[in-house]
């Protein structure tokens, strides 16, 4: 899986093999589940998000393939700000034993291609202000 990156999957077609997660132990989640690699080269913005759901699927996002590394989790979203660099996995898992097709979607919303660079843009000095003087005019009759 990669930045930017939407996957349709169906949690049917995974195993179960966890049934908790660290960060989210009051959550049981003894349906099947499907895993996924996303790598970040760069500190990296990151939102998950799930769609087109049929089942009561969750989100868990773990810095290890052991659910003990879980360091995210959300119903159906989570986001994170400033994520380093390195591999993570993605899991969609069955809440209460729920399993059915899922549409999964990655964003990573400040990681440019290229770093930016500011530019110095010139900016004009405004000339100063003229000074009009007026001059009262006596008209005679």
């Amino acid at each position: 899986m990669a930045c930017d990156q939407n996957v349709a999957g169906d949690t049917r077609q995974g195993e179960s093999r966890v049934s908790s997660y660290g960060c989210a132990p009051f959550w049981p989640q003894p349906g099947p589940e499907q895993l996924y690699l996303l790598t970040l080269d760069t500190v990296t913005d990151l939102d998950l998000m799930l769609a087109d759901l049929s089942a009561d699927l969750d989100l868990f996002l773990l810095s290890s393939p052991n659910p003990s590394a879980c360091i995210a989790h959300g119903d159906t979203f989570i986001s994170l700000r400033g994520l380093a660099p390195g591999a993570y996995y993605v899991v969609v898992d069955g809440f209460a034993g729920a399993a059915g097709p899922y549409r999964l979607q990655a964003w990573c919303p400040l990681a440019p291609s290229t770093p930016l660079t500011p530019t110095p843009t010139p900016t004009p000095t405004p000339a100063p202000p003229s000074h009009q003087l007026f001059v009262p005019l006596f008209f005679r009759r």
